[in-house]
């Protein structure tokens, strides 16, 4: 794990998210790359905080549906080197299916 000093703020900021959002979801996707160290880190933070259904998708082809049926909430994150676009996708995918409430 690197120094604190040297994790950049986007990713300081995401992974406390996801730590706080602990106790208000049922499941995490994150969105990234799995070579991407910072989303490969996203992805475990939510593992440790007790999500064992966090899944790192590349884009919203690859997520797997068959998770996502009982759950009531879902956290959605990016690593900082996604692509806005990759992440709107996800969103959209997941609006087709449940209903979305935005939390900012």
């Amino acid at each position: 794990m690197p120094a604190l000093e040297d994790i950049c703020y986007a990713t300081t900021n995401r992974q406390e998210a996801i730590k706080r959002a602990a106790t208000t979801v049922d499941a995490v996707i994150v969105v990234g790359s799995a070579n991407s160290s910072n989303s490969q880190r996203l992805a475990e933070v939510a593992e440790r905080a007790g999500w064992h259904d966090s899944r790192l998708v590349p884009n919203a082809l690859e997520i797997d549906w068959n998770i996502f049926g009982a759950i009531q909430s879902l956290a959605i994150t990016a690593g900082a080197s996604a692509p806005e676009i990759l992440v709107e996708q996800v969103i959209d995918a997941f609006a087709e299916r449940y209903e979305i409430a935005s939390s900012g």
